[in-house]
């Protein structure tokens, strides 16, 4: 048979299972985390090698977004806006946007 085309994997076999493992046991696991298990392990890999042995094996990764949280004082001008124009006509409306 013919070698094997690439470069050699830097992940053991044993370690992509435990890694796809975790992620699917806990799916909110950042990559920053399994690179320190990989460590641990003795094994240094980088975001991109985890990434992608995550990829290859069917899982996708996700960003959250980053919502920021309203304040009391923002809440309370939004219900007094709300309140403010409660009354207004659908025409006025019309104007703004």
């Amino acid at each position: 048979s013919l070698p094997q085309m690439g470069a050699p994997s830097k992940i053991s076999p044993g370690g992509v299972s435990l890694v796809i493992g975790k992620v699917r046991n806990q799916p909110r696991t950042p990559r920053e985390e399994l690179i320190n298990d990989r460590k641990r392990a003795g094994t240094t890999v980088s975001k991109i090698t985890v990434g992608r042995t995550l990829h290859h094996h069917g899982l996708k990764s996700c960003i959250t977004w980053k919502v920021p949280l309203l304040k009391s004082s923002h809440v309370q001008a939004r219900l007094k806006f709300a309140n403010d124009h409660l009354d207004d006509l659908e025409g006025a409306w019309e104007k703004i946007m």
